[in-house]
Formats: C-alpha cells, structure tokens, sequence
C-alpha cells in the first residue's frame, strides 16, 4: 500500500489551538464526514467536529502506519516512551499518544522524514531530538 495514499506526509503541521490542531488530524488522515447531522447550527463546532470524526480511517491509517515503523529501532523507542506516560509499554498505544495535541507537531515530521528520506531519520534528526526530550 502507498503510504501517500492513506496518510498526507507533506501536510504541514502548524497549529496552535484545539480547533487547528483537528483540522490538521483530519487533513493528514484524509478524514472524510462520517455522518449526516440534523441541525448542524444547533451544535457547538468542537461538537460537531466531533461528530465528523472518521474513526474508521483513522483506526486503518494508524495500524499501518504501526506495521510500517514498528520494528525501526527509533520509532519503537519513541512508541514505549509515549506509552510510560500512561503507564504501559505497550509500543501501539505509543503511537496514539504521539498523535496527540502535545506531540503530533514534532512526531508528524518523523513520520515525514522516514518516508520521504528514509537515510536522514537518524539519531541526529532534530524532530527526533526534540520530541525525545519532550518525552523525557
């Protein structure tokens, strides 16, 4: 499977609220709306955006996106470091976790950088840096 075809790489990931944040999820996971709601103008939009979300494709997106990484040595430590946040060291939480609001802006360009140019996600990658000691 290509992975362009279900996940946006080249997406730049630039929020700095709730509201830019989901629509940087929806954008990055080619969400399609998963419902039709009565009255839209009657819900509050965190709400309704709430009502859109695609789980379906996220749940398939991310279980690529797993088998994908989950055996390269730097994103299975940053799955477990993810995953001591909640107390576990299961590395598939991890990678839910690093999509959250706290992280996705540094994890999305490892993502970025281990798809387009694979030879540069190294130790040195300053996305990976970043988001180590974040974790840490």
């Amino acid at each position: 499977m290509d992975i362009h075809s279900i996940y946006q790489i080249q997406h730049p990931m630039q929020y700095s609220n709730n509201r830019e944040y989901r629509a940087c999820l929806r954008q990055v996971f080619l969400m399609k709306l998963s419902k039709t709601i009565e009255n839209p103008d009657e819900i509050d939009l965190e709400t309704l955006d709430e009502n859109h979300y695609d789980e379906k494709t996220v749940t398939e997106t991310l279980k690529v996106l797993f088998e994908v990484t989950k055996d390269h040595p730097l994103f299975h430590e940053l799955y477990v470091s993810a995953a001591h946040a909640m107390l576990s060291e299961e590395p598939d939480l991890g990678q839910v976790i690093l999509f959250s609001y706290d992280y996705l802006s540094l994890f999305h360009p490892c993502l970025a950088c281990f798809f387009v140019e694979p030879e540069n996600f190294t130790e040195t990658n300053e996305f990976y840096i970043a988001l180590t000691k974040k974790l840490n």
